[in-house]
């Protein structure tokens, strides 16, 4: 892991062992989601999937960080961003799911793999 100011603080430890695992849910969840919008059968259907990916990548962006995981939080806003724009779009109504977000997603998920093992 990347050298993190707040190493030393006491209790960090263990606040980074509960962030570990509640990574691995959330990588499940996302990817979960993720999939469920590439399934889906209507536009708001997709659109729900995709929100609630996007609801726990925004979590994960906000606090990967602090726990010295800056290329997790970066991977985690990337993918944020892209499903942001693809639900901003007014043509994404009668679109499927993009590849490049489950693309997008892949790459989130292989970058979080390291730290879950290493944990």
């Amino acid at each position: 892991m990347t050298a993190n100011p707040y190493d030393t603080l006491p209790g960090f430890a263990a606040l980074r062992t509960k962030f570990m695992s509640i990574l691995e849910e959330r990588q499940a969840q996302i990817a979960a989601h993720t999939m469920d919008a590439w399934n889906a059968e209507t536009p708001a259907a997709k659109a729900a999937s995709l929100a609630s990916a996007r609801a726990i990548l925004h979590k994960v962006a906000g606090t990967a960080g602090t726990f010295g995981l800056r290329d997790v939080g970066a991977a985690a806003f990337a993918c944020e961003r892209m499903i942001d724009t693809h639900l901003d779009d007014p043509a994404s109504d009668d679109l499927s799911c993009p590849p490049e977000i489950l693309i997008e997603i892949d790459d989130f998920v292989s970058c979080c793999e390291p730290y879950l093992v290493a944990a």
